[in-house]
């Protein structure tokens, strides 16, 4: 059925059969006995005969629908939660029960104009302020520490280079054991309201 759909891979098969070579785990979409789709891993070694002519393939063939669907659902899942994640109007982070970075949505990849792998180094490049840095470190190696949902407020670099203030709140999501299964941080900027602030304390002096 995805003969049509699927036309490279199909391509790539026919031309390792055409070539006498053998394959392993090709999966392609069928039709079953009561005339629903259902996926196929084939694997295939080729035969020659004693004067080494070709003469045939020997295989097997495994029915994987169950886990094909199971495996769709859970890409169908994460684009959902993708799409929810770019959707919040902050920048949002994912992080490990150890306070790794998992991933993070497209605002804060914008904000800062890097890659994902470059934020992960975050605690040894200059996204935060070097003034602000190892209170943040310490502030945070504590909150993972502890299991307890954090606060704080930091200074993050743009893109552009300027440093703007955020209000950071970072909470963790539990499994059903009860163990920290990952923390989720969303980050606000506050640069206005900060200036603001200042702004009045430096009139009221």
């Amino acid at each position: 059925l995805d003969l049509e759909t699927e036309p490279e891979k199909w391509r790539v098969v026919q031309a390792t059969l055409d070539s006498h070579k053998p394959f392993r785990d090709f999966i392609y979409c069928t039709t079953g006995g009561n005339g629903s789709p259902m996926y196929v891993r084939a694997s295939g070694k080729p035969l020659f005969d004693a004067n080494g002519e070709f003469r045939g393939y020997r295989g097997t063939g495994t029915d994987v629908t169950a886990i094909t669907c199971a495996q769709e659902a859970l890409r169908e899942s994460e684009r959902s939660a993708r799409s929810a994640l770019d959707g919040i109007a902050g920048l949002v982070s994912v992080l490990a029960p150890n306070g790794e970075l998992e991933t993070a949505n497209r605002q804060l990849l914008e904000y800062f104009g890097r890659s994902l792998e470059w934020l992960k180094n975050w605690g040894t490049n200059d996204a935060v302020h070097p003034e602000d840095l190892p209170r943040i470190l310490a502030l945070v190696k504590r909150g993972i520490g502890s299991g307890i949902p954090f606060n704080f407020e930091l200074r993050l670099r743009r893109f552009d280079g300027e440093y703007r203030w955020f209000d950071n709140r970072g909470v963790p999501i539990r499994d059903d054991s009860g163990r920290i299964a990952r923390w989720y941080s969303l980050l606000t900027d506050i640069e206005d309201r900060t200036r603001a602030l200042a702004e009045l304390e430096q009139m009221q002096s």
